[in-house]
């Protein structure tokens, strides 16, 4: 079976308003460029609205060469495909059941704190449609008709219509409809995340951020 791609979940989305679908996002056409407009910016905005079970990747920190001239005695290099800043959780062991670490600072040039060692759960930023549960494709799918519903078809009420099935009415802020349920099933799914790195300590300084 193909691999499901950008292109399949737009394709879907103009498929369901009655339109044509598109070859890619460099076609020539109105609903390419459309597409194109949206699908990225709106991709990126939704799976930053949620501890997504499916992002979430465990590293251990690398070690700066240089000790921080502040209050903390180690300064570590923070993965540069993050999805959002902070980390969800922060450990100084990979045993399990190890108590999370609290006392920490991040800033610019990288995590900051006391600890030998450091460990994270992080989301991680450039997840793969096709790595998507097929329940968030379908959020995103819907998503998509409520925001390019009207430059594809010419109407509002359907536009409307679709992006408040996505995303509910507006005294709910944007956090209702398929996107709360969707969040919802995701919250339910526990599953074991093993550690997807284990860096060397004191590497250099150059791209620690």
């Amino acid at each position: 079976m193909a691999a499901v791609t950008d292109i399949d979940l737009c394709n879907r989305a103009l498929l369901s308003l009655g339109a044509k679908t598109i070859g890619a996002f460099t076609d020539k056409g109105d609903r390419a460029k459309i597409c194109a407009a949206v699908y990225p910016g709106l991709k990126d905005d939704i799976l930053s609205r949620h501890d997504w079970r499916f992002t979430i990747v465990k590293r251990q920190l690398a070690r700066l060469a240089d000790a921080p001239i502040s209050q903390w005695t180690y300064v570590y290099a923070l993965p540069s495909n993050r999805l959002t800043d902070a980390p969800l959780a922060v450990f100084n062991s990979s045993v399990a059941g190890s108590a999370p670490v609290k006392d920490f600072e991040i800033k610019k040039l990288g995590f900051y704190t006391n600890e030998l060692a450091v460990y994270i759960d992080y989301q991680q930023d450039g997840t793969v449609e096709d790595s998507w549960p097929p329940y968030f494709q379908n959020l995103i799918v819907v998503a998509m008709k409520g925001h390019i519903g009207f430059g594809v078809t010419g109407s509002k009420t359907l536009e409307k219509m679709y992006y408040e099935q996505a995303f509910g009415t507006l005294g709910e802020g944007g956090n209702g409809g398929l996107l709360a349920t969707t969040r919802a099933r995701n919250a339910r799914e526990n599953p074991t995340i093993p550690f997807t790195d284990f860096t060397l300590i004191n590497v250099r300084n150059e791209g620690a951020y």
